[in-house]
């Protein structure tokens, strides 16, 4: 890959953590709210797999995002296998992602706001 990449947060980058606890008479129960930094760590040997087809389905509480890449058949001049033959293509999941239905949002327009940066650089390229 070449180039620099940028990155927008799905999140605001807090975690909400929160304690619950009983007072000193063991009855009513006490909550403590700290929102603490989260650190994202990408191992640098994390593959970077490429998709060129995605899927995404959903159940009541969840979504599902599935990537595919679909690898066309080589044709050759003169070989085997003409175009006329192909009845069709396989597309193979490289990797399934599942979403919380109430993160999808966030994911979303984070993914829109990275589109919008893409295309302004990429019109300040031309």
């Amino acid at each position: 890959m070449g180039g620099g990449s940028s990155a927008i947060l799905v999140c605001d980058g807090l975690w909400k953590g929160a304690q619950m606890s009983a007072n000193s008479r063991g009855k009513k129960q006490v909550v403590t709210e700290r929102r603490l930094p989260i650190t994202f760590i990408v191992p640098e040997q994390l593959p970077v797999i490429f998709a060129n087809h995605m899927l995404v389905s959903h159940t009541e509480d969840e979504f599902f995002l599935t990537f595919f890449q679909l690898t066309p058949p080589v044709l050759i001049e003169g070989g085997q296998l003409k175009f006329e033959d192909i009845k069709g293509a396989e597309a193979k999941a490289v990797a399934r992602i599942s979403i919380s239905a109430s993160r999808m949002n966030a994911f979303i327009e984070a993914q829109k706001r990275n589109l919008e940066t893409w295309k302004k650089h990429k019109r300040g390229k031309a």
